[in-house]
């Protein structure tokens, strides 16, 4: 990944995105309404011709099996998630991704499971506090890319602080909503984030009740098919072997 230095403001979205493709992480804001009343619905068809699929993790310790469209790909990237995506497409930027919740997320140093576990209990604030920090640690990360003058500097940009502090004004204004999926598996939620920063952004991350996968999404379609239909079916899909 290379930085580009020569312009002088490198935008939130940017940094967060650096931010994700190296840690992958979760975040939050700190909202006072919980995910108790989150819209319930059920699993239905998958909305394409599904096929069984298998793929180890990088260092072969897990080995999935999973139900992806007949003609989608699956893929090892970056050494830490897998990529679900058409044949057709970039598997960059036309995926679902599939991650660990044991992955530290960006503003925190301890396992992120208990703050995705937490979600089916009805308390979103865990989940939406951590984005906050995320966010807040992107706003620090784009001030020190700009003093940043050795490759030490460089590498101190990527050490989370849990209890990194922010100001509400400083933050963009961040939207979040909630989906229960009831499943043969178990709960699935769908925890969505959207905010403006020079356009709108979306993210989406599916979890399922008591399970250490999750999947991420930052489109609502990919070949015309609704991210939502597909992540829901495939996550409820997976065993782990």
């Amino acid at each position: 990944m290379k930085i580009q230095m020569k312009r002088k403001r490198i935008s939130i979205f940017l940094c967060v995105s650096l931010l994700v493709s190296f840690l992958w992480g979760c975040s939050q804001n700190a909202a006072t309404e919980t995910n108790s009343a989150a819209e319930l619905k059920t699993i239905g068809e998958p909305p394409v011709a599904m096929k069984e699929v298998t793929q180890d993790s990088y260092d072969s310790t897990v080995t999935f099996r999973l139900k992806i469209p007949q003609d989608w790909s699956i893929d090892i990237w970056r050494y830490d998630k897998i990529l679900i995506y058409p044949e057709s497409a970039s598997k960059e930027s036309d995926c679902l991704q599939l991650a660990s919740t044991d992955l530290s997320g960006m503003a925190t140093s301890e396992k992120d499971e208990s703050i995705f576990q937490s979600l089916f209990s009805g308390d979103s604030f865990p989940y939406e506090e951590s984005i906050k920090k995320t966010f807040a640690q992107a706003i620090g990360m784009e001030k020190n890319l700009q003093d940043a003058s050795s490759p030490l500097d460089y590498l101190e940009l990527f050490a989370p602080d849990p209890n990194i502090s922010y100001n509400e004004t400083d933050l963009p204004d961040l939207e979040f909503a909630y989906t229960q999926y009831s499943g043969q598996n178990g709960t699935i939620m769908k925890a969505q984030y959207t905010y403006e920063d020079e356009g709108k952004h979306m993210e989406n991350e599916y979890f399922r009740e008591n399970f250490s996968y999750f999947i991420r999404a930052e489109k609502e379609t990919i070949e015309g098919l609704s991210v939502d239909d597909l992540a829901v079916f495939i996550l409820n899909s997976i065993t782990v072997e």
